[in-house]
């Protein structure tokens, strides 16, 4: 009676699991601001060098955030408080059970996750509260929920989005087949000509909004909302002036250029640089960037964050139209791994506002508040 008992259970919890990892993720309600343009409120700036931009990082439901720091205590995260006060080391360095080397990380009520090879979630109070073996291709863009991350993965026809269970590690497509939208904006090769005899990438910007899932084309400003059957509801766009590099950015752009011509053993002649200068200010500039995905705040408005001239801006949406755009003050802001969004919070890293700063970056971190 027991055995049979125990058994049942086991299979009803096979059952569950399944049924969970298979299941289209919930629809979420819209706030009653969601027709309207946000405005942003500036709550509090780092201000020291241990709670400030290190590495990667990401903000929280209640303005907590996750900052990659590997300073050389074996830990490799700081746990930053809404406050901007640094509460904790968190995140073993190592390769065993509840270990982490770095990775894509998101961040939750009371706990965080790292994904890389696995995904590794944490307690706040610095506790590894599970290890998930993560064998699938997807990269991870953006968390649908606690429990389910949305990323883009390639396929012989180009690349598509996918759920990954952070319960499971296991993937599921959202389409049988990429549609014609996919299939135009990111063709299979995912190159195409930039200008000046470059080549850049076109690769699906993925983000959320109430009922689905968005897939944004940065080089042509579309974006494609989907419901979570893989349904295309509607396309929005914008038609406006491509961004441009301000001076400080294009020579940002071409010290790095340099510097990779350097490592390869390929440095330009000084008769050269200025051609290179020029091939690098002649190219196209993405309307926004695939390294990120867009944001989504807690009224349900789909954020398009982007970098024109010297700083940043945030174009807003909610499902069905523009809604306007908001400056975003962040001098040197970069084209990835700049921001972070998260129900009422954003969080930027910026070059200090006081030019005579002994620091590279601060954050910036804003409360989302109606205008």
């Amino acid at each position: 009676m027991t055995r049979r008992y125990i058994g049942s259970v086991a299979l009803l919890l096979v059952l569950a699991v399944g049924c969970r990892r298979d299941a289209a993720p919930a629809v979420t309600a819209t706030g009653p601001a969601a027709d309207r343009l946000p405005a942003l409120q500036l709550h509090h700036l780092s201000t020291t060098i241990e709670n400030g931009p290190r590495r990667g990082f990401a903000i929280g439901p209640q303005g907590t955030i996750v900052s990659g720091d590997d300073t050389g205590d074996g830990m490799m995260y700081s746990l930053i408080d809404s406050t901007g006060s640094v509460v904790r080391r968190i995140g073993r360095r190592g390769d065993g059970p509840g270990e982490v080397r770095g990775g894509w990380t998101a961040v939750f009520d009371s706990t965080f996750v790292v994904v890389s090879q696995r995904i590794v979630r944490y307690a706040f109070d610095g506790r590894p509260l599970e290890t998930v073996s993560f064998a699938t291709d997807v990269i991870p863009r953006i968390s649908v929920s606690a429990h389910e991350i949305l990323g883009s993965r390639g396929h012989p026809g180009g690349n598509s989005p996918a759920v990954v269970s952070m319960v499971t590690g296991v993937a599921r497509d959202l389409f049988a087949a990429p549609d014609s939208f996919i299939v135009a904006s990111f063709p299979a090769s995912n190159l195409f000509e930039n200008g000046a005899g470059v080549q850049s990438v076109a690769m699906p910007v993925l983000g959320l909004w109430s009922g689905g899932f968005v897939v944004a084309d940065g080089w042509r400003y579309r974006l494609a909302i989907y419901d979570w059957n893989g349904s295309l509801q509607r396309v929005l766009s914008r038609d406006v002036p491509r961004p441009h590099l301000s001076a400080a950015r294009l020579a940002t752009e071409l010290s790095e250029d340099l510097a990779i011509r350097r490592s390869l053993g390929r440095a330009p002649a000084p008769a050269d640089v200025e051609r290179i200068r020029d091939d690098i200010a002649s190219r196209r500039q993405p309307y926004f960037t695939h390294v990120r995905s867009l944001g989504f705040d807690g009224e349900g408005r789909i954020w398009v964050i982007g970098i024109d001239a010297d700083s940043g801006f945030a174009d807003v949406f909610n499902s069905q139209r523009f809604l306007g755009r908001v400056p975003l003050p962040c001098p040197s802001m970069r084209a990835f791994d700049s921001w972070s969004l998260n129900g009422t919070w954003l969080v930027l890293a910026c070059a200090p506002d006081d030019p005579d700063s002994d620091r590279d970056a601060v954050f910036k971190v804003f409360r989302i508040v109606d205008r």
